[in-house]
This record gives C-alpha cells, sequence and structure tokens, in this order.
C-alpha cells in the first residue's frame, strides 16, 4: 500500500531543530513506502469472524446447491477406426495412406460424428428434437445439435470417445451408444453409395468410350483401304528402299557424266590425256609406235635415198598408212567418248526424273501413314482403357464388400453408477476456496480503499513520529469519570465495562511515562492535547492524563480552551462558571477561575466557563499568560484544545507549550487530516511530543495480548491475599 498526498510532498525537505521528521517517513515513492506483509496479515486477522462467517456461509450455500442442483450423468461409447485400408483393395496399384495421414484421418471421422447425417436418426428417435423451452421440433433445414454431446480423440492411438451427458444416465448410455451405431450405419451407406455411384459413373465412361473406339476403328479400316495394303509399314520399308537405291544409281549415273564430260571436255581441247585413258589407249600407243618407227626410217631412207627410189616410196607409203590408222583410230576414240558422255548425260537426266517421282510417293505414302499410325495407336489406347475400365468396374463391386471393415464400435456405454455433476466434496472444496478467497480478497480491498488511521503501525508510518500507545474502546464511561473506584470494579474482571476502564487508564498513566522520560521531548512543562478533528477522545484523555500526573503527588493543572465544545466539568464535575472565559474578559484572575478537582488532591482545573457566547479571539493569548502565570505553581500544565484543522485557537497554544500531543481515533481519523495537522505544527515550531490512536478495538488488535497480559495479571490481584501475592511474587 502506498501513502502519497500533497501534505507529505508539503512536508518534505522541511528540517531542523528536534521537531523534525524522520525523511523516511516524508518520501512516498521509496520501496519503504510499501507495508510489509505483516500488516496485510495483521488486517486478515482483525477481520478474521468476518472471513469465517463468509466461508461458512457460502460453504453450507454450496452443500446446499450440491443437492437441490439436478444431477448430470455422462456415459461413453468408444469407436476405433481400425489401420486405413486402401480404397481399391484387390488392384495391382493399392496403397496404404501415409502414416501422418491418420490425424487428418481421425478429425475428419469426428467431425462426421458431429454432422446431422449421423445425429438426426437419433434424436428422432429419443425425441431430442425438442427446443429447451419446449417449442416445435427444429426444422429440416436446421442442423441437429445435442448440447450434451461431446466427441474426443484420445491421443497416441485411433480411439474415438463420444460421450453423452443427460439427466437420466440410461438414456445417455442409449443415445452415445446410437450415436456410435448411426456413425458406422452412416459410413457404411456413404461408401456403398460412393461406390453404386462411381459404378454408374464409370459404366457410362465406357459406354461413351467403346463408341468411340469403335468410331477410331471404321476410319482405320478406311485408311487401309485408301493405302490398299495389309500392312502399310511394309509398303513404306519397300519404297524407302528403293529411294535409297534410286539415289545410289543416280549419283553413280551423276559421276559417271562428270567423268565423261571431263574426257570429252579434254577431247574438245585437243588433248591427249582423255584418249590415253580410254579403253583403245593400248591400240593408240601402238600405232603411235609404228607412227614414230615409219617416221624414224622415213628419215634413214631420205638420207640414203631420193623421192624417185623404191625404198623410199615405200616408206613413204608406209608412214602415210600408219599415220591414216593413227588418225582414224584417234577419230573413232573421240567419237565414241562424245557418244559415252551424251549417254551418260540422259541417263543422268532419267534416274533424276525417276528419284523426283520416287520422293514424291515417298512424301505423299509418309503423309498417309502418319495419319494411319495416329488412327491404330487412339484404337490401341481407347482399346486398353476400355479393358481397364471393364477390369475396374469388376474390381470395384469387390471392393464395395471390404469398406465398411475400418470403424467399429471398440466399447459400448452403460449407464453410470453416480453422476459427473455435481459433486459434493468438490463443491464444498470449491464453496470454501472460492469464498475464502474473496472475502479475504474484499477485505484487502477495503483495507485499501480506506483512507482512514485504523492501527499503530500505519499511524507510525503517516506520522513519521513516536506513538506512544493505543487507547482501548470504552463503550461507556461512568458518569464521574476520575472517581476513585468503578462500580463493578471487584467482579473479577467479568463485567465487561469494567476492565476496559482500568485498562484505559494503565495505557494513560504509560502514556505520560513515555512523554515525561523521553528524551527526544525534553523538560515538558505544559503539553497541549488536541487532535486532527472532532470526536476522536482528546478532551478524555486529557482528563486522565492530567489526573495520572496528579495522581504522583505532582501538582497538576488541567485548562479547558474548547470553547466551542467544553466538556471538562461534565468528565470532572464541577461548576461550569467562571472558567478561561471569564479571565478572558478581565473579570477573574487564576486564583479565582480555577477548580480544585473532588477527589484528587493534587489536581486543578480550568474550566471553559460561560460558553453561550464565547470570546473566541483571545483564547489563545490568555491560555499563554496563564501558563506563563501558572508554571511556577504547577508542575504540568494540560490544555485540552479544539481540534486542529480548521481553528486558530490550537495552532497559537502550540507555539507556546513546551509539547503537543495529538489524538487521532482508529477508523474515523484520515490520513490527509492527519498529514494537515502534522505540517501545521511543524509550520509554527510546535515541539509534537508524539501521537496516541484511541478507540482501538482490542479484540481485533495487536494490543489484545497487552490487555490480556494486564487482565491475568489485574485478576490474579484482586483474586489473591497479599500473603498469595507474596508468594505468587
Amino acid at each position: 500500500m502506498l501513502y502519497s498526498n500533497p501534505e507529505r510532498t508539503y512536508m518534505h525537505g522541511l528540517s531542523g531543530g528536534p521537531n523534525s521528521f524522520p525523511s523516511s517517513s516524508l518520501t512516498s515513492s521509496t520501496p519503504e513506502d510499501v507495508l510489509s506483509l505483516s500488516h496485510y496479515l495483521s488486517t486478515l486477522r482483525r477481520h478474521w469472524w468476518k472471513i469465517m462467517l463468509a466461508v461458512a456461509l457460502c460453504t453450507i450455500a454450496a452443500l446446499l446447491a450440491s443437492y437441490v442442483i439436478t444431477p448430470i450423468y455422462q456415459a461413453t461409447a468408444r469407436v476405433t477406426i481400425d489401420e486405413i485400408i486402401p480404397s481399391v483393395v484387390i488392384s495391382g496399384d493399392a496403397a496404404h495412406g501415409a502414416a501422418g495421414d491418420i490425424d487428418q484421418t481421425i478429425n475428419t471421422e469426428m467431425q462426421l460424428i458431429r454432422s446431422d447425417a449421423v445425429l438426426r436418426p437419433v434424436a428422432e428417435q429419443f425425441h431430442l428434437l425438442k427446443s429447451d423451452d419446449g417449442g416445435s421440433a427444429q426444422g429440416m433445414a436446421a442442423p441437429v445439435v445435442l448440447s450434451g454431446l461431446t466427441v474426443e480423440h484420445i491421443p497416441n492411438s485411433r480411439l474415438i470417445d463420444i460421450t453423452y451427458r443427460s439427466t437420466d444416465r440410461l438414456l445417455a448410455s442409449q443415445v452415445a451408444n446410437a450415436v456410435a451405431h448411426s456413425y458406422i450405419v452412416r459410413n457404411q451407406d456413404a461408401r456403398i453409395a460412393a461406390s453404386v455411384e462411381l459404378s454408374s459413373v464409370m459404366e457410362k465412361q465406357i459406354a461413351q468410350l467403346k463408341k468411340s473406339m469403335d468410331d477410331s476403328a471404321r476410319t482405320l479400316v478406311e485408311e487401309q483401304r485408301k493405302l490398299g495394303v495389309i500392312n502399310p509399314a511394309q509398303k513404306t520399308s519397300i519404297l524407302t528402299s528403293r529411294l535409297l537405291q534410286l539415289n545410289s544409281q543416280y549419283t553413280d549415273a551423276e559421276n559417271e557424266r562428270i567423268r565423261k564430260e571431263t574426257e570429252f571436255a579434254a577431247i574438245k581441247s585437243g588433248s591427249n590425256a582423255a584418249l590415253e585413258a580410254s579403253p583403245q589407249a593400248a591400240a593408240l600407243n601402238a600405232l603411235d609406235e609404228r607412227v614414230r618407227a615409219a617416221q624414224e626410217k622415213m628419215a634413214q631412207v631420205q638420207t640414203v635415198y631420193g623421192p624417185g627410189y623404191t625404198e623410199y616410196k615405200r616408206a613413204a607409203n608406209n608412214l602415210a598408212e600408219v599415220t591414216r590408222q593413227d588418225q582414224e583410230l584417234r577419230a573413232g576414240i573421240s567419237k565414241r567418248i562424245d557418244v559415252e558422255y551424251r549417254e551418260a548425260l540422259h541417263r543422268e537426266g532419267m534416274l533424276r526424273a525417276t528419284l523426283a517421282a520416287a520422293k514424291d510417293e515417298s512424301d505423299k505414302l509418309n503423309a498417309t501413314s502418319f495419319q494411319y499410325e495416329q488412327l491404330e495407336r487412339e484404337v490401341q489406347s481407347k482399346t486398353a482403357l476400355y479393358n481397364d475400365l471393364n477390369r475396374k468396374i469388376e474390381e470395384e463391386s469387390i471392393n464395395a464388400g471390404f469398406q465398411s471393415g475400418s470403424i467399429r464400435v471398440a466399447d459400448e456405454a452403460r449407464p453410470a453408477l453416480r453422476p459427473i455433476f455435481p459433486r459434493k466434496s468438490v463443491f464444498v472444496l470449491l464453496g470454501f476456496l472460492v469464498s475464502l478467497l474473496a472475502s479475504a480478497a474484499a477485505i484487502l480491498l477495503a483495507e485499501l480503499s480506506d483512507k482512514s488511521v485504523r492501527d499503530t503501525a500505519t499511524a507510525a508510518y503517516i506520522a513519521g513520529l513516536p506513538i506512544l500507545g493505543s487507547l482501548p474502546d470504552v463503550r461507556r464511561f461512568p458518569t464521574r469519570l476520575l472517581m476513585p473506584q468503578y462500580p463493578g470494579e471487584t467482579s473479577r474482571g467479568k463485567n465487561v465495562q469494567t476492565v476496559p476502564h482500568d485498562f484505559y487508564r494503565e495505557c494513560v498513566a504509560s502514556s505520560l511515562c513515555t512523554v515525561l522520560n523521553s528524551r527526544r521531548s525534553g523538560r515538558v512543562r505544559s503539553i497541549l492535547i488536541t487532535s486532527p478533528g472532532p470526536a476522536e477522545g482528546k478532551s478524555s484523555f486529557a482528563a486522565h492524563f492530567a489526573a495520572a500526573y496528579a495522581a504522583q503527588g505532582m501538582k497538576t493543572l488541567l485548562v479547558d480552551a474548547d470553547l466551542r465544545n467544553p466538556s471538562q466539568h461534565k468528565y470532572l464535575s464541577v461548576s461550569k462558571d467562571g472558567g478561561l472565559t471569564g479571565m478572558i474578559e478581565g473579570n477573574l484572575r487564576l486564583n479565582e477561575a480555577r477548580q480544585h478537582v473532588p477527589g484528587q488532591d493534587h489536581l486543578d482545573v480550568v474550566v471553559a466557563g460561560d460558553t453561550a457566547r464565547p470570546p473566541l479571539t483571545g483564547v489563545g493569548r490568555q491560555v499563554l499568560q496563564l501558563i506563563e502565570e501558572a508554571g511556577e505553581e504547577y508542575s504540568l500544565i494540560v490544555i485540552d484544545s479544539p481540534p486542529m484543522l480548521s481553528f486558530a485557537e490550537p495552532i497559537q497554544i502550540a507555539s507556546g507549550t513546551d509539547g503537543v500531543l495529538l489524538i487521532g481515533r482508529a477508523g474515523q481519523t484520515s490520513r490527509e487530516s492527519l498529514l494537515r495537522s502534522l505540517a501545521t505544527l511543524h509550520s509554527v515550531g510546535a515541539n509534537v511530543v508524539g501521537m496516541l490512536l484511541n478507540r482501538v478495538q482490542l479484540n481485533v488488535h495487536d494490543d489484545y495480548l497487552r490487555y490480556r497480559a494486564y487482565n491475568r495479571y489485574s485478576r490474579r490481584r484482586i483474586t489473591s491475599t497479599p500473603r498469595e501475592i507474596d508468594a505468587q511474587a
């Protein structure tokens, strides 16, 4: 819990003098500003009876509710999904599903169990279509939803639990079993319907395929008839061989023509190279040898004989004849070469024409054969597809009998012996825990939202002052506050009003010793007792405080400076005439204004006097004069002043007294008013000797232990004789 407000901010940083507040109490943002866990535990301990009452009521209510609430029963039917069977059992291309698909398969089956097709027959069978308000049944278009149905998959298994909850335990088991069987029947029907539908579709497809196959076969026959052969591929092979042969012959003819053309060109040019390469080259060479021999003989004859000799003529005739034969042979060879060239040229042309015709025929045949092959492949593929479809239709009729074996009921639901809701032990435990936590949280929340000072720990933290003690909550003081003996004081502590009075006076006496003997307070001859607000118990404490000091044999003066609400004359049973009002108006002196308190040897009191029209302007000045005048005669002067806030008298009086004692009321004095009062006192330099917390409920506070110790000791003192007391001591 953090305490932060403008007053603490104002007070922060002020220092000097014995009245300075500890710096740790003025900082609102440090970790020390958070109260300890013991503070909250103490708060819970103070309100333990409220917590116990809330816990008891809530626990009893939970127990009653567990008997009143209609019990709900639960039944579970277990379905198993066997290892996935392929859709094609006897086909060669059958394959099992992948292992990773099992989760998807089970999730799919779980959704199918929740489907309308599975739940509607069950809902109609057990009349579960009625709405919760008793209206008409659900429409056919709206899907059926069973509110008490849950479908769960058991991890690491192929099991599915179908659970149904109902107020009727027999109905719960029947519905769970019915849903499981409806799911299996629906699964079988769906598989059979799918198989029948697939067969129907395949029959339509095979009829269309057969018609297409017949059309393709007829087209193929027409193409065969057009080609005029049984096997177009064989004709294509013969034509190809012929084309290769013609191409080879054409190449040879072309080479022969080129060779003949070369020889012909050589003859035309007069070169003998062509003649020498001809088949008559040997005869031509022989004639050339004869010509050279005839020429040599002619040359010899010419050297010996003249033209008229017979030898000369014979040699000349021989040379002429050989020369003629050579020329005729050469002419014949040239003519033959020319004829062979022309024949080779003609043969080449014929082969070229024949090859071109063969190529055209081959191209036409290839084009026709390509179309034929396409038709033939189409017929073959359609025939194969037709045969495959026939085979699959036959297989599908066999496979349909195996489809329902993959899902079965592993364990049927049975009526439950005990309801799952409500469970009395759980209800009671939850009621206990929830009420305990809720009540504790409510108390802590109220504590956090409460801005008042409720205990000494909070007061010490807020004020930053020593807390001199706490005063018990006295329900009703006796008529005469300081009478020597309260009624019922000798009742061994059984009177609930007597014991707190005694304890109250003991607390006052303890506070008196603390104030007078505190080194921090110094020498205190005059003390102002005030409070931040009205009705916080300052006047009753002032009377007891003065009486406690006077009981020590010290002469004490009690001054009632609260002219707005005087009360000391009532507490001490003295006259209300004269007093401080008379002194302010100048009619009375101190000796005339003060009164002796009956039954108190050393206690005098200056009452407020006539407060019908109190002179409020001179109260502070008169009290300070009274302190100065009575200081030599009295050991302690106790001033009861008005509350600090909104009144000027306590501020003026506080600046002239030796000490100021603040009185706060537990649960009423707010933190803000306490801080404002301290800030005001600090600003005028008042010596705040400490603070007391009044009206503390001892039975819910830590001081209760102190009260019990006092009560035990006091009871022993009252009920024992002096000799027994000395023996016990």
